[in-house]
This record gives C-alpha cells, structure tokens and sequence, in this order.
C-alpha cells in the first residue's frame, strides 16, 4: 500500500486549533488505508492545553498528563481501527535541556500507558538508543565502538545519523 507522511513541525497533540491530530489520523485512515502507522511527535508539546469551555491544564499537572494520554489514545484508536492495523509510536529522545528531558519523559509515559490500552498500538522506546544510558548525548558509541553525532546543534533534534537510527529500531520492532 502506499505510504502516507505528513510533517507538520511544531505540532502535537496539545494544539488541536493548529492541527488536529485526530481529523488527521481520519483522514489518512480513510484516504490511505495503511496497513501500520509509524509516529513520533510531542517534543514541542510541553505547553498548557485549553479545553473546549475554556478550561486551561497546565502542563506538568496529572490533570494535564490525563488528558495528554487521552488524546493519544484517541488518534491511536482511529488510526488501529480496533486492532485492525498496527500503530507503532515511537517514543522522544530527551532533549539536552534538563527541564526539556523531564517534560519529554512525562509525554512518553502518557503515550506508553495509552498505547498499552489501545490493541494494535505498539510503543516504540528509542532513548536507549540514541542517548548515553537514558541522558542526553550529543554523541553516541555504537556497540562497534565508533562514536556517532546523532544531534542537532539545537540540542532537541536527531540529525540524519540520529534518525537512521530510530529506522532501524522501529524497522526491527516491525
């Protein structure tokens, strides 16, 4: 089947008035029909999310946390069909950022408890990976010893090195 890609930088799950990841994830599913979904988004996502009503969860808050999981959920649902497809979401690399790392932390346990309640969904832990034993590196040792840049300057993003790596774990998990 084809293969669908949407990029969209800056967005996530928090900012449904940017994009709606759940119109998208109904979208692709009616438009491509893929057999798997590959995603990984949320590092930009740690700000509040106001809710219909105007209620504002702060982030960091369980409150906010809750509603994070939910929304994950909810695009992994429509994008799994029931189980019916498989949805692989494949988790963020701390950024160098210590404040940045823990937020990231706290978005990937979200995802990893709504992927455990969803059938088909798959979580993906890449940080082992593409950092030094769960702390962020600029530079990993591959187990042939050779030393890899793997990060962008910005300290957030995975450069071309750091994001063939993340293929091929989501390949192997595939």
């Amino acid at each position: 089947r084809q293969m669908c890609i949407r990029d969209s930088n800056g967005t996530g799950l928090t900012r449904p008035d940017f994009v709606d990841w759940s119109l998208v994830a109904k979208a692709q599913v009616t438009k491509d029909d893929p057999d798997a979904v590959v995603v990984m988004m949320g590092g930009n996502d740690f700000q509040n999310m106001v809710m219909p009503g105007g209620n504002v969860l702060v982030a960091g808050t369980p409150a906010w946390t809750e509603e994070y999981q939910r929304r994950a959920g909810m695009c992994m649902r429509i994008w799994s069909q029931g189980g019916g497809r498989r949805v692989y979401w494949v988790s963020i690399p701390p950024a160098r950022d210590p404040s940045w790392a823990a937020d990231d932390g706290q978005i990937n346990a979200a995802v990893e408890h709504a992927a455990a309640q969803v059938p088909g969904a798959t979580y993906v832990d890449i940080v082992g990976a593409v950092t030094d034993h769960g702390h962020y590196s600029d530079v990993i040792t591959t187990t042939s010893g050779e030393r890899v840049l793997i990060r962008e300057p910005d300290g957030v993003h995975l450069n071309f090195a750091g994001s063939k790596i993340v293929a091929q774990r989501v390949l192997k998990v595939i």
